[in-house]
């Protein structure tokens, strides 16, 4: 009580948020500015955005139909409300950098084994896999590709667009995917559900007790709202833009970005977070921030 009564008093009363937002900045809080600013890209770029918002089109891309990609995704959903239970349960016994670490390194790891699946997949088309589509779509303009093998989806996408409209080309590239794709579609599937339950119980909730506890009193009013908007904006920009990447990069080299994105994440944690389980926050600013010029570091003043 002491501590914390000794550190609101040292606490510049009626000061602005531009003061606030400067000292945020300053040399001595570089520490929590790199951890809260890394945390906030890191959780937003490992993925989770354009999973959430476009597993149906994911799944697609894997072959499955239509109902069991919406199936599956309601699966992710619910998968999403069990992790995060166990989240709240463990961020105490855990930790908060142990999960951090367990979380990152299941996820940087989903997305490899996805980026893997997806690298591995070929795509042909044959006369069978027109019949079968030919339920749903107009098939001859693709006679001319009967035959045809193609590395990736996207040599497969470019193929197809000059012989469908634009509007023909976004109905059905999942009919297109679905018929002509021969993946390991399990492994995806199971990379993606674990990526899910990495993510919530870890970087997902946790981000947000990290950001409350490395802030010191001084900037809080500051600090807390920078970073979320940072989460926000990287986090609609995945989202925004994921689609795009899937159209020039791929599925492949699209997760294997995520997979980069969540391993930096690692480091990040590994080499700058400290743990702050059963510290209060007068004691994690001691850790986090340099002392002022002129002030005794805390093994200094000991």
């Amino acid at each position: 009580m002491q501590e914390i009564e000794d550190n609101l008093n040292n606490v510049k009363q009626g000061i602005s948020l531009a003061q606030q937002f400067k000292t945020m900045v300053s040399p001595r809080m570089k520490k929590i500015l790199v951890i809260g600013v890394g945390l906030a890209l890191v959780q937003s770029f490992s993925g989770m955005g354009a999973v959430s918002y476009y597993s149906p089109m994911i799944f697609e891309q894997v072959g499955l139909g239509e109902n069991s990609a919406f199936f599956q995704t309601t699966l992710l959903g619910l998968l999403s409300i069990l992790f995060a239970y166990i989240a709240m349960k463990l961020v105490d016994k855990a930790g908060r950098r142990a999960l951090l670490l367990v979380g990152l390194a299941m996820i940087a790891s989903s997305h490899a084994a996805i980026w893997y699946g997806f690298s591995s997949a070929k795509y042909e088309v044959t006369q069978e896999s027109l019949t079968s589509l030919s339920q749903t779509v107009d098939v001859a303009p693709l006679q001319t590709l009967v035959g045809s093998k193609f590395d990736t989806d996207r040599e497969l996408k470019d193929a197809i667009q000059p012989l469908y409209t634009e509007r023909e080309m976004t109905l059905h590239e999942g009919a297109f995917i679905k018929e002509f794709i021969k993946v390991n579609a399990y492994m995806i599937v199971i990379a993606i559900f674990v990526f899910k339950a990495a993510f919530f119980f870890s970087i997902g909730p946790i981000m947000w007790v990290v950001f409350s506890e490395i802030t010191p009193n001084s900037i809080r009013s500051v600090a807390i709202p920078t970073f979320g908007l940072i989460a926000s904006l990287a986090a609609f920009f995945v989202q925004r833009f994921f689609p795009w990447q899937l159209e020039t990069f791929g599925a492949a080299n699209t997760f294997l970005t995520y997979a980069i994105c969540s391993t930096i994440g690692i480091f990040l944690v590994a080499l700058v977070l400290p743990e702050t389980k059963n510290k209060s926050i007068e004691e994690i600013e001691t850790l986090l921030t340099e002392p002022e010029q002129g002030e005794l570091s805390p093994a200094q003043a000991k």
